[in-house]
């Protein structure tokens, strides 16, 4: 990067839109029909417009930042600190510069961090994806295509049981307590091993009643911290996924031997630089390394999709979002029958249906926005 000031914006705006499921998607018990998702609409000085997303939750059963307490934290606190900035040398500083203004909400200034990576990108004409896997190893190359799974709710039986005769693609399932007697019944009779997602809800004992010949991986089975519960199991591949919040968590699940792959959201650790950071310790010291998505509008999902490119080495649970949300706010990748997902290198965004859609916004000037 060039010395002295690099960036900073003419204008942020923060756009809340209300996301409508298909049908209902169920986990941990809980049913949904919408999803709202907080965009961010950022503006350089030249005009030249990037879009990110906050893909923080409406309820704090998943993560304890929430749609609402995020906009609080990006209104009040991150936009305005930011807009007041002097610029910024590189994209890889925002992080910890973010964290001087404010401690925690990672998920709020993941949005922020991850819109800085993008300018950063273009300025140097250089694709997204190119560009972040030059932070995470420079003789990988960032393929055309890469492997996705399809994530299904709980008791999704009948989607499974199409998608596993018509596809070769990797599927993974929710499961909770109250569902795990009939996803046992159900995985004896299926043709090939599926992955099961927990989040936090089981226990020792209802992981020992799961055959093991019909998983292909068990994601986050224990809560947060019990590392090891999880370090116990064996004849499992085992994914964490909320127990990663930091790189710190990395080491642990490293020295815990907890973990045989991990599931890293730029979204919910702060963003490009921080993932970037624990998927290079992870992979270096043998774990997996696969990108999550958290029903995130095709602008999240197409930003998790760059990251998934440039440092995932397992299936990333990226499907387009066309097929399970009624319209989304842009364009999608494509996938074919054996899960490869397209890595493209920009994001067309319906600008005009998402002012429509929009249930409240608020627009941020910087001091220097008329220069």
């Amino acid at each position: 990067m060039e010395t002295g000031a690099y960036l900073n914006w003419k204008s942020i705006e923060l756009i809340q839109v209300p996301l409508r499921f298909r049908e209902p998607f169920r986990v941990k018990g809980v049913e949904r029909m919408t999803r709202d998702c907080l965009l961010l609409r950022c503006e350089t000085p030249q005009g030249r417009v990037v879009w990110s997303e906050c893909s923080a939750l409406p309820n704090p059963d998943y993560w304890y930042e929430t749609t609402y307490t995020a906009w609080w934290a990006l209104n009040h606190y991150l936009i305005p600190a930011v807009l007041k900035w002097d610029g910024c040398h590189s994209a890889s500083d925002v992080a910890p510069r973010l964290n001087r203004i404010m401690v925690g909400h990672p998920m709020a200034k993941s949005a922020l961090e991850m819109a800085y990576w993008q300018w950063e990108a273009m300025e140097h004409s250089v694709p997204l994806s190119k560009w972040l896997c030059a932070s995470f190893d420079h003789d990988r190359l960032i393929p055309s295509r890469i492997p996705l799974q399809r994530v299904l709710g709980e008791t999704d039986f009948k989607k499974a049981d199409h998608i596993l005769s018509l596809t070769n693609m990797p599927l993974k399932l929710k499961v909770s307590p109250s569902t795990l007697h009939h996803t046992i019944e159900w995985l004896e009779s299926i043709p090939r091993p599926v992955g099961l997602d927990a989040n936090t809800s089981l226990t020792p004992e209802m992981v020992q009643a799961i055959p093991p010949n019909q998983l292909s991986l068990l994601e986050q089975p224990f809560p947060v911290g019990d590392w090891r519960s999880a370090a116990l199991i064996s004849g499992i591949t085992i994914v964490l996924d909320e127990s990663i919040a930091t790189i710190a968590d990395i080491q642990t699940a490293i020295d815990t031997t907890s973990a045989h792959i991990i599931n890293i959201k730029a979204s919910r650790v702060g963003g490009f630089g921080p993932a970037l950071a624990m998927a290079k310790m992870a992979s270096h010291n043998g774990l997996g390394v696969m990108v999550g998505g958290m029903h995130e509008s095709a602008v999240g999902r197409w930003l998790a999709m760059q990251l998934a490119a440039a440092c995932a080495d397992r299936p990333s649970e990226l499907m387009p979002m066309g097929d399970q949300f009624t319209w989304d706010v842009g364009t999608h990748h494509s996938v074919d029958r054996n899960g490869m997902g397209e890595v493209m290198d920009k994001i067309t965004v319906d600008e005009e249906r998402i002012q429509m859609s929009c249930i409240r916004n608020q627009r941020h000037t910087g001091a220097n926005s008329t220069h």
